[in-house]
């Protein structure tokens, strides 16, 4: 197995990198800084199918995605001939939620012949185990406030809307949108 690490903001990247039996390709996108890796192969979305094509030259067989990348616009000067067939489906995916977009560029890597694995399966020692974290217990109105948050966020999941919400004395008292969790816990 050879693995490319497509690599965007915050730890996550060097984390998975550093689990890795051998080293990753590391793709990082123009323009983002990937913190604690040095970037093999850089790309934009304009650019996204050289980089498939590379990846193959490359003897990559497995790709794995791992940290923040805003969602990019799509700019047609910048366009190369690789990339240009590809470009009603990356419309497809402009226009929906992250988690749409996401599942559009990976199925683009699935389709092309790469075995997409999650941060997860590379890096399972970076998954929270169950339990309370902190000093205190959660009392009966947190027990509740979080029951009322997940039912809101299973509801809320089929939308595509956010991933996130803040919940307290038995209400939704914030919701996560296109501006992003920080913007949510913000206001």
């Amino acid at each position: 197995m050879k693995l490319a690490l497509i690599a965007g903001r915050g730890d996550l990247p060097a984390l998975v990198a550093q689990a890795c039996d051998a080293a990753p390709v590391v793709c990082g996108y123009d323009g983002i800084a990937v913190e604690g890796l040095s970037v093999d192969l850089t790309y934009r979305l304009e650019t996204l199918g050289t980089l498939l094509l590379e990846l193959g030259t490359r003897g990559v067989t497995h790709v794995c995605f791992a940290g923040g990348l805003d969602r990019p616009a799509l700019d047609p000067s910048k366009l190369d001939a690789e990339t240009a067939p590809l470009v009603p489906m990356f419309m497809l995916a402009l226009g929906q939620g992250d988690d749409g977009a996401l599942r559009v560029v990976v199925e683009l890597f699935e389709k092309t012949g790469f075995t997409v694995q999650g941060a997860h399966e590379i890096a399972p020692d970076l998954l929270a185990e169950g339990g309370v974290y902190g000093d205190l217990w959660p009392d009966a109105q947190m027990r509740a406030d979080a029951e009322v948050a997940a039912e809101h966020i299973l509801a809320m999941s089929p939308r595509d809307t956010g991933q996130a919400c803040v919940a307290g004395a038995g209400k939704i008292l914030a919701m996560e949108d296109a501006r992003g969790t920080d913007a949510m816990l913000e206001g």
